[in-house]
């Protein structure tokens, strides 16, 4: 409640989960409060960070007229991030594990073995240019649908909680070189988070030897603000960097000018995600300009229709449905409204 209403009178906005392993906190803040929320972060008498040794806050300047969110949560959760595995954590054990980079180390690391030169200037190459990367992203599939690093394996789960079968996949087909030293693993996430989680996994789990697990310190929103101070270096991650708030896979969230990905109706390139406009569907999908218009933001023709019907008559079938399958999925909402026009 303190922090509710201390940070709120400095105009913040966002979402800060607090768990046992540490905080995740995502915040809009004016830039005239910036000094003022780091002071109430520092010396508030509840010592908010006091228990995390070297939390550091990492901060972007953006658009005003692109704010990502418009209220401010904070939630006390068990994880910071779901992750299926158990009990959490002590603070500080998740950040022991694998060897965390900066943005330039990392794009140094990945542009030795690219097949061409993907530098306009001279950016150092990694020492040692006889290990070879297995690039992991360790995000949802919709997330990394839209942009990658270049030859990253993609992790084709719908939530972090079901990544690990995946990810022990692929730590098997390497082992024997991740053991030996002449493979490392390569991670990388949104902010770094997942990875944090996903190389305590690799080392604690898999018994992989720290040194051959890397992760991106402060994920690809930390690359992609080291790729806008450095204009002439070639990104080594192609497309847009999804994000879990108002931007999603907008045009700022664009790292390079590739695009990855095609209209989930037509098949057009286009990796713009948005979601359906049948709020019994919400369903989150790609859609170009031109589906936009033609199915009026819908996903289906179904959808459309249900999207242009009186709101009275939207909340019939809503309540209809509620009843015969309560809490659903979208598909499974979507497979009531088909029948229903049968």
């Amino acid at each position: 409640q303190m922090m509710l209403k201390d940070w709120g009178a400095l105009g913040v906005t966002g979402r800060v989960f607090i768990a046992q392993e540490g905080i995740n906190a995502q915040l809009s803040v004016p830039q005239d409060s910036i000094r003022l929320l780091h002071a109430a972060v520092i010396f508030s008498p509840l010592g908010y960070v006091n228990f995390l040794p070297g939390m550091d806050m990492k901060d972007q300047l953006t658009d005003a007229g692109s704010l990502p969110f418009t209220s401010l949560h904070v939630r006390i959760r068990k994880f910071i991030v779901a992750d299926g595995m158990g009990e959490a954590k002590e603070p500080g054990v998740l950040e022991s594990k694998g060897t965390k980079v900066s943005p330039e180390k990392f794009h140094q690391m990945l542009s030795q073995q690219s097949r061409e030169s993907t530098q306009k200037i001279d950016v150092p190459v990694d020492a040692d240019n006889s290990i070879q990367n297995v690039i992991v992203d360790c995000r949802n599939y919709f997330e990394s649908e839209v942009g990658k690093f270049q030859d990253a394996r993609r992790l084709k789960v719908d939530s972090f909680r079901d990544s690990w079968n995946q990810l022990k996949d692929i730590v098997d087909e390497n082992r024997l070189d991740l053991e030996k030293g002449s493979k490392r693993l390569m991670m990388y996430c949104t902010g770094g988070i997942r990875c944090v989680k996903a190389a305590s996994f690799c080392v604690d789990s898999l018994g992989l030897p720290d040194a051959s697990v890397v992760r991106l310190e402060g994920g690809i929103n930390a690359y992609a603000e080291w790729v806008k101070m450095n204009p002439l270096v070639e990104p080594m991650f192609k497309g847009k960097n999804f994000t879990f708030d108002s931007r999603l896979s907008g045009d700022d969230q664009r790292v390079s000018a590739d695009v990855i990905a095609s209209c989930h109706q037509c098949g057009k390139p286009c990796d713009t995600h948005t979601n359906c406009s049948n709020k019994l569907c919400h369903v989150l999908f790609i859609q170009c300009e031109d589906c936009r218009a033609k199915y009026s933001g819908a996903c289906s023709e179904v959808c459309e229709e249900v999207s242009l019907l009186p709101k009275e008559e939207q909340q019939k079938i809503a309540h209809a449905i509620s009843e015969q399958v309560g809490e659903a999925s979208p598909s499974v909402w979507k497979d009531r409204l088909v029948e229903g026009q049968r």
